[in-house]
Order: structure tokens, then sequence, then C-alpha cells
């Protein structure tokens, strides 16, 4: 197993930081993204599925930075959005609206009317949500408007939870998806019945925490569930399969886990069908296309020793890392620590708690873990942190989230090329926030 940092050059990238100044005592922090691993993570995921009917959608609430999906889109994947504001975002990055999938869960008239006069892929949610739909459909064809796109209807099978209850999304009583146990099916088969223009169906089981074959019974059974429905509307209506994404991440190795390919090798054992080209297929996966392509660093401003204890006071703490913090038991990261020159630290490890900048006791993304003695100057690292940190920011104490990143090390000459992809926000315009 190597070395954490060594995937992404994190040594030699963050000592071309210091040297140019990108990373200093004026600018302590920032996130950022190594553009060959990202663009590994996504060459894996379209050579696990490589037909031509399997659409790769990334899901923009994993890390919503314009560039980075401009990146991503320019790299053949469009986006999975969970709300109307990451639908602007997508758009405005250079998505097309026909490489676009809305799942948000609080779909309003005015989003519905923007999807289905844009050719934007929808889910929708439950059966309120659809027979509105349905009603605002046909309001506007009266109308004389063109509408266009596909749409879906989620189901939750409701096979149960797995390790992390929190992002299980299959759960009896999740909030998710039409949940099939306790919804009639002849209401359901109704409202395809009537609306021949719902033509898929989405299964997501959930997120981190799941293993594959769950998320393979997931995609079975709205397969299965396709079969039924077409046999019992007398047409081939549903022809859409969104299976999701929630491929889950090793944060415990510097190395990919090659899930994409574990992930298609059960499916093609279980499910082969689905490679068939019988059904377009959309996958949403987020956390594993961007996660570990990215790593964060702040400087250590202050040290003390409390309680026998060496404690670091940092710039990310539940501000950068809210779920790391609240929920440490469940959620972390990779820890590394680099002297001020940005060599990396092995030795004279001891007992240390690593602290962020919050106003609450609690404020910490290590607690009495073993670490390599810092000093203050000195520099600590996280690894696999481009997903869900910069896109769960916290504005608690009002602090501005930190600058982004994204370069890319030369393979002949390992020159390092460094571009901003989102510059940290001024004093004013945090303050501007609060403004009526």
């Amino acid at each position: 197993m190597s070395e954490f940092g060594c995937r992404c050059q994190t040594e030699k990238v963050l000592k071309h930081l210091l040297s140019k100044g990108i990373i200093s005592e004026e600018h302590p922090c920032g996130l950022f993204i190594d553009s060959g691993v990202l663009l590994e993570n996504m060459n894996e995921i379209k050579e696990a599925f490589p037909e031509p009917f399997f659409k790769h959608r990334y899901a923009i609430k994993a890390n919503p930075i314009k560039k980075l999906i401009r990146f991503i889109g320019e790299h053949g994947f469009g986006v999975e959005c969970a709300s109307f504001e990451e639908l602007s975002i997508a758009l405005e990055s250079g998505i097309p609206a026909s490489e676009i999938v809305y799942d948000f869960p609080l779909k309003r008239k005015h989003d519905l009317q923007f999807c289905f006069e844009h050719g934007i892929h929808i889910n929708f949610d439950n059966l309120q949500e659809m027979e509105m739909g349905y009603n605002l459909y046909r309001s506007l064809e009266s109308e004389g408007k063109v509408l266009r796109g596909s749409i879906g209807v989620r189901i939750n099978s409701q096979y149960g939870v797995g390790a992390i209850e929190a992002t299980s999304t299959a759960a009896p009583t999740s909030k998710f998806g039409v949940p099939i146990k306790d919804t009639d099916y002849n209401e359901l088969l109704g409202l395809f019945a009537k609306w021949p223009e719902v033509n898929g169906l989405h299964s997501h089981v959930g997120s981190q925490g799941i293993d594959l074959s769950s998320m393979v019974n997931g995609v079975k059974f709205i397969l299965d569930l396709a079969d039924r429905l077409n046999r019992d509307l007398h047409r081939k209506q549903i022809t859409v399969l969104d299976i999701g994404g929630g491929l889950p991440v090793d944060y415990k190795s510097d190395c990919s886990n090659h899930m994409p390919l574990h992930y298609a090798e059960q499916l093609r054992a279980k499910v082969p069908r689905l490679f068939s080209g019988e059904f377009t297929v959309i996958t949403e996966n987020g956390r594993w296309v961007v996660a570990t392509s990215g790593w964060f660093v702040s400087r250590v401003e202050y040290t003390k020793i409390a309680g026998g204890v060496l404690v670091g006071i940092t710039h990310a703490g539940g501000n950068m890392f809210v779920r790391e913090v609240y929920m440490p038991s469940t959620w972390s990261h990779p820890i590394s620590v680099y002297d001020r020159d940005g060599g990396k630290k092995r030795d004279n490890v001891r007992t240390a708690s690593i602290a962020g900048p919050l106003c609450f006791s609690g404020d910490l993304i290590a607690k009495e873990v073993p670490l390599p003695a810092f000093e203050q100057g000195d520099f600590v690292v996280y690894h696999h942190t481009a997903a869900y940190s910069i896109s769960m920011y916290s504005i608690y104490n009002c602090i501005s989230a930190p600058p982004a990143f994204m370069y890319s090390v030369k393979a002949d000459n390992g020159e390092v090329d460094v571009c901003c992809i989102k510059r940290k926000r001024n004093v004013s315009e945090v303050s501007g926030f609060w403004d009526a």
C-alpha cells in the first residue's frame, strides 16, 4: 500500500505552492485537486461501463465549483443536480441541458416547467409530486409549449440501511422515493398509464457505507419493476433506468479501490440485461469521482500542550469538515504533517489533536490520535477531501470559505501547473450575505 499523498504527489506540489507563495503565512490554507487523478477516476467509470447507452452524470452536491464542473463536462460526463441552484450552476458551467438529471426532492412548478421546456431529465420523488407534474405538463401542452426531455420516478425498494444510516436512502422509512411496499401498485400504474411520456425509473440505495450487493439488488429491483409496468401497460414505456451513484471510497488507502470495475462485474453477473442495450442507463456518482483527487492543507498557526496532548490550531474544523467534526466515529480523513518547507514528517510520533477555528470546544478534526509532532508554522494535510468538504462548508462564525485550486504534474519533467478555480471571498462579500 502506498503512503498517503503519493498518488496526488502532495509533497512535491506543496513545496511548489510554498515556493510560489500560493500557500504562505498570508495565504494559509486551500483545497487542491489533482486533475490527473480526477481523470483517472472518471476513466475508471467509463471503462467499467463502456457501452454507449450508459450515460454518466457527476453529482454536483459532492463539489459544485464551476470550473471543476466545466472540466468534468469537457471530459465526457453530464451532471446530476439536487436543487434548482445546482441546476443553474450546471448550466452556467457549460453543461448541456440534455446531459443534466434533476433530482431535487422538493420540486416546485417553476422548476418543473423549466426542465420540461429545456429538455432536462427529471426524476419525480413521490406520487403527489408526479401528479402535480402531470397537471402542469398537460397545461403547458395545451398552451402550445414545446416540451422535451425524459421523465423518471424514483423508487425506494425499502431494502434497509447500510453501515451509515444517515446516508442510506433505501431504509423502510427513508425520505426519498416512492416507498414501494407502502404504495398501491395500481395507483402507480395508473399514473404511468395516463402519462406515457414518463419513461424512466430511478434507484439510489445510498452513498458510502453501502455494500455492492445492496446496490446491485436495487438495480435488479427497478429492472424487474420496469418489466412489470411495461407488461401491464401493454407497451414498452420504461426505457430509461437511472441506477444512481453511491460507489464507496476507501478513505484508508491512497490507491484506487477499483470499485466501478467490481460493481460492473457484479451487475453483469446478476443483472445482465442492463448491458443489453434495451435501456438507456444513467449513473450518478459524485464522491467516487472527486474525493480522492483532492487534499486540503492548513498552516498550524499555534500549538499548545493541554492535558499532556499536543494541540494544533488550524484553519479547518467544523467549517470545512462538518460531518467529520460532528460524527467523527463515522467520517474521518487520513492526516499527514509537513514541516514549514513542505517536507513530510514521519518521526517523533505523539498523541495530538488538531483543532479548527470555530468558537466551540468540539471543533476538532482529529482528537488524541498519533501524529508526528508538529510545530507552529508547520502544515497539516487532510487527504481524500475533494468531495463533501467545501460543498458542505459552514458559515458559522462568518469565516470565509477557503480558495480552491486545480493542478497537474507533467509526466516528462515533473513541472507543476496550478490554477485557481475558486477564490476566497473577502470580508465585505461575506458580510454582504447578512444584508437585508
